[in-house]
């Protein structure tokens, strides 16, 4: 559907171009170029868009048929069907790039195990667990313990802007780049085979806490499932001003500075429910239904400042970009947790905490950060028409520093708080900022139109 949506917009930058070149204007070349010879040095003067938009000094290649002078230069590209048809200055730019990036990722710890049939729920005690419990050679991890969200993700990027001058030397303009990583999705339902388990480290199990896990569904005992949805999204937003550093023999050099908004952000949600069929253990039918939330959001407000290089040779145009961005990093994070427990002929009884979320850390925490955020950037952009180019190229984001929701799970859990306040033994899990550095690269294939 994204992909889709991407096509369509470029389509229509592709009709609404084709719509102006189909309606060609005259212009007096020798009263309007050769009077202001200094928009155009050795041949007319248009720009190129694409990341802030590029003026070009086309100089010496004629990309009609005929070629001539014009104020001691030859006709631009625009001289297609006539000397006449050469038009003013384009200076509004826009621009719309479909971005195949990959990021850094995040580390999920094992959420989901299971064990072979037959595998036994403990060694003869309740504080001998066996079934779905990490460490132990027969259990095999469903989901977790392993790098997501460093797939290939799918996003845009929009860039539009103004030249307040008619040489092109001074411009405005505003970009917005938004990304979806690859969500990382899993389900499992069970009558008891096989056998599904969620892991945790138990703190109370024994003197110095063990490894034990939460059976979701076991032969005999329980049935149920077992859910884990983790998502990561991006967006930033610009607003940046374009001045003219220097321009000779096909060269351009621009300062770009403004402003750079980013939000990153990333939600881990765990959810099980399982129903007592253990005849022995009643009552038979009584549900449990545990579910657990982790969300994070990062928020950058900062300052912009970079060069932007340019090379044109004939109808293809080269770009280099590096910038780096300082700022304020606000980072929130969210933990939720719920218990429902629903026994026959009782109402459901609904405490706070599930598994991996309790009392000791479920809540709202913030924390601000200094950060700094470079970019560097190269394109490839070809001219297909006078006012729409072609463009291929590499970008690379990089935060240094960053919170993730995988990073405020604490797999260490002590069950003694669950229904009672206060309770014995440690305040686990706890709440902890754990940051990180995050980047972001990848290819972006886009249209760039002027008018």
């Amino acid at each position: 559907m994204k992909t889709r949506l991407y096509i369509y917009v470029i389509a229509t930058f592709a009709v609404l171009s084709f719509a102006r070149v189909a309606q060609p204007q005259s212009y007096d070349y020798t009263s309007t170029y050769a009077s202001n010879p200094e928009y155009h040095p050795g041949g007319y003067v248009d720009y190129q868009a694409g990341i802030y938009g590029q003026p070009v000094a086309y100089s010496n290649t004629g990309y009609g048929a005929e070629t001539g002078p014009i104020a001691g230069g030859n006709y631009s590209r625009f001289d297609r069907a006539s000397k006449h048809s050469i038009p003013p200055s384009r200076q509004i730019w826009a621009s719309a790039e479909y971005l195949a990036w990959f990021s850094h990722g995040q580390n999920l710890p094992p959420l989901v195990t299971t064990s072979p049939p037959g595998t036994p729920r403990n060694l003869g005690t309740p504080d001998t667990p066996v079934a779905g419990v990490l460490g132990q050679p027969s259990t095999s991890v469903l989901f977790g313990d392993n790098r997501d969200g460093d797939g290939l993700g799918s996003g845009g990027r929009h860039e539009i802007g103004y030249w307040l001058t008619r040489c092109m030397d001074f411009g405005i303009g505003g970009r917005v780049t938004y990304l979806s990583a690859e969500d990382a999705r899993f389900s499992a339902t069970s009558t008891g085979d096989p056998i599904l388990a969620r892991p945790f480290f138990n703190t109370e199990l024994v003197p110095g806490g063990a490894h034990d896990a939460q059976l979701v569904a076991y032969p005999g005992v329980s049935e149920g499932n077992v859910s884990v949805a983790a998502t990561q999204y991006f967006l930033t937003g610009e607003a940046f001003a374009k001045i003219l550093l220097a321009r000779q023999c096909g060269f351009r050099y621009d300062l770009i500075g403004g402003y750079h908004y980013s939000r990153l952000g990333s939600n881990l949600s765990i959810q099980s429910f399982n129903e007592n069929i253990d005849t022995a253990n009643p009552p038979v039918g009584t549900t449990l239904d545990l579910f657990d939330d982790f969300d994070v959001r990062n928020e950058f407000h900062g300052g912009e400042l970079g060069i932007l290089a340019q090379w044109q040779q004939g109808k293809t145009l080269l770009k280099l970009l590096g910038k780096i961005s300082l700022g304020n990093m606000n980072q929130a994070a969210t933990i939720r947790g719920q218990t429902v427990v629903t026994a026959p002929g009782i109402p459901s009884i609904t405490t706070t905490g599930g598994l991996l979320t309790q009392t000791t850390n479920i809540g709202s925490f913030t924390q601000d950060e200094f950060v700094f955020v470079p970019e560097v950037g190269i394109t490839l952009v070809r001219c297909l028409l006078p006012n729409l180019d072609l463009s291929i190229g590499y970008s690379f984001i990089y935060w240094s520093s960053m919170v993730q929701a995988a990073d405020l799970i604490d797999m260490s859990v002590n069950l003694n708080q669950q229904g009672s306040t206060p309770f014995p033994g440690e305040e686990r899990p706890k709440f902890d900022f754990h940051t990180t550095d995050f980047w972001m690269q990848g290819i972006n294939l886009g249209m760039q139109l002027r008018f």
